[in-house]
């Protein structure tokens, strides 16, 4: 009877390694699509941050994958062992099927207590990390998107700078554009990078405003003491 346990908790191991592997790396990889792309855009994500997120994903991926696989798993072994006729000489020998069958039900309720684990805690608290790392990243993207002396295409907003300090510029330009085709013509000497709660860059306070719009055709003189200058996404294009 020892021998037919360890054979069948052997066989379902095995089994179970290279089913939970193959179903990790296809849920991985569509998270990998859908929520590491950013993290690959940014100049700052290096390799070490890129294994760090991956990392993070796993846990989240295994409350998913581990029960499939065990599933899998066993089906496939218990597949096998009843069409090597294995099964009928386990019955023939005088051996029940459920005392057969004991270490690999005792293995499933291991792993119902890993998977409950993982699902309770250890994949929400990786998961949250995970969009921590990934909302910095971005949000240290916007930073490096902005350059001294140089334009930067901002959404429908081009943007120029002489000169950054933080969030505030100096000699600023900003042209507008809609349907390929600019509109404004904006210079401030001072402006404020304003952001949104999550810190994400949501708009541009131009003060001392001069420039020209674009209306019925005409170019037409504009000022303004302070002008505010949504920003639609601060990546350039």
């Amino acid at each position: 009877m020892k021998t037919l346990h360890l054979y069948l908790l052997r066989q379902v191991a095995a089994t179970l390694v290279v089913t939970v592997g193959v179903f990790t790396f296809v849920l991985l990889l569509g998270n990998v699509l859908k929520d590491v792309l950013d993290l690959l855009a940014s100049p700052k994500a290096t390799a070490g941050v890129l294994l760090q997120a991956l990392a993070l994903l796993v846990p989240f991926v295994l409350s998913f994958s581990l029960p499939i696989g065990m599933l899998t798993a066993t089906l496939l072994t218990f597949g096998r062992f009843s069409a090597d006729q294995e099964l009928t000489a386990v019955r023939a020998a005088g051996i029940s099927l459920v005392s057969a069958v004991m270490p690999v039900v005792a293995l499933s309720l291991v792993l119902c207590g890993v998977c409950a684990w993982f699902n309770c805690d250890l994949g929400p608290r990786a998961r949250v990390a995970f969009k921590e790392l990934r909302d910095t990243v971005v949000r240290d993207t916007s930073n490096l998107s902005l350059g001294e002396g140089r334009y930067i295409e901002l959404g429908s907003v081009t943007l120029y700078a002489r000169r950054i300090e933080g969030d505030r510029m100096l000699d600023v330009r900003v042209f507008a554009f809609t349907n390929g085709v600019c509109y404004l013509d904006l210079f401030a000497p001072e402006a404020e990078l304003r952001r949104d709660a999550n810190r994400f860059p949501s708009e541009l306070a131009l003060r001392n405003t001069q420039g020209l719009l674009l209306m019925a055709g005409t170019w037409q003189g504009i000022s303004a003491e302070e002008r505010i200058e949504p920003i639609s996404s601060f990546r350039p294009r």
